[in-house]
Order: C-alpha cells, then structure tokens, then sequence
C-alpha cells in the first residue's frame, strides 16, 4: 500500500512540474492555441495541487488567454483570482510590476465594458495599494501609477468632477 501512495504521489509532482513547464513555456512563447489546449486540460484537482507560484501563472496566463479571445468578462475573473492569489499567498512585494499591472488591466476591461464604476474602483484601489511605492525611482512603476491616476481622472471628469479630475492629472501626491 505505501509504494501505490508512493507511486501516486510521484506521479502527481510530475504531473505538476510538467504543468508548470508547460505555462512557463507558453508565457515566453505567447501561443494562444497552445494556451487554449492547457486551459482546457487542467483539471480542478490539477489547481487544487499547484504550487502558488504556479497558480499565480495559470491565472495570469488564463486572462492573457481570454483577453486575446475577446471574452472580457472571463478576463476580468481570472485577473481577479491572480491578483487575489498575489495579495494573499505571494505578497504585492514579491509581485509589484505584476500587480499594478493586473489593477490597471482589470480597470481598462471594465472600461471596455462600460462599467466605469466598477473600473473606478479598480483605479482607486490601485492607487491606494500604490501609496507604499510612490517614492520609488523605478520608471515601470511611476509609469502605472500615472496611468492609473489619468484613468481615474477621465472617469471623474465623465462623471462631471472636473475639480477631482484635475487634481488626479497633476502632479501633486495622493
């Protein structure tokens, strides 16, 4: 009985390393058929056993995947799990490009959708979770937060807050 728990085990670590390879390899490949096939392969038990990192990626990949595909709404869902799974598991930190990306993502597609509330909100809260950061000199980050800031002020400004909007395109600090 211990070597089937054994072999099973064995399996799924393989089965899991593979999985991982097989992201990593589409991300740097950017193959939207092969990241079609790997989506629909992986099972629920397949998630159940990432690693974090790993599920990080699978979810990332899978908003990439929809977003190419047009389905914005899906996009919008896995965007969400991997920015949940960055803020719970993997720390904004270890994550900080990825992250403010994923926020200004999900603001851009709920703008497609014309939920400018919903985006709205996905802004403000990029902002707020960007407050630790702004002193930084790293131009990728400056250059999130701006967009982020200039997002939000068009949707103010739509909403007839021309004053909040104003403030958000200058450059005076949160």
């Amino acid at each position: 009985i211990m070597l089937v728990i054994s072999v099973c085990c064995v399996i799924n670590v393989y089965a899991q390393q593979d999985i991982s390879q097989r992201i990593n390899d589409i991300m740097y490949s950017r193959n939207t058929e092969e990241c079609g096939i790997l989506i629909q392969q992986i099972k629920d038990s397949d998630i159940a056993l990432m690693p974090d990192s790993t599920l990080f990626k699978y979810y990332y990949l899978s908003a990439w995947y929809y977003y190419e595909n047009d389905e914005i709404e899906k996009q919008i869902e896995y965007l969400v799990k991997a920015k949940d799974v960055c803020e719970t598991r993997l720390g904004i930190d270890n994550y900080v490009f990825v992250y403010f990306e994923i926020i200004k993502a999900l603001g851009e597609a709920c703008e497609f959708l014309n939920q400018n509330d919903e985006a709205l909100l996905w802004y403000e809260e990029g902002m707020v979770k960007g407050l630790p950061y702004l002193g930084t000199d790293n131009e990728t980050l400056q250059s999130y937060f701006k967009d982020i800031r200039n997002y939000s002020a068009k949707i103010y400004e739509m909403k007839g807050y021309k004053d909040m909007a104003m403030y958000l395109r200058s450059d005076n600090p949160l």
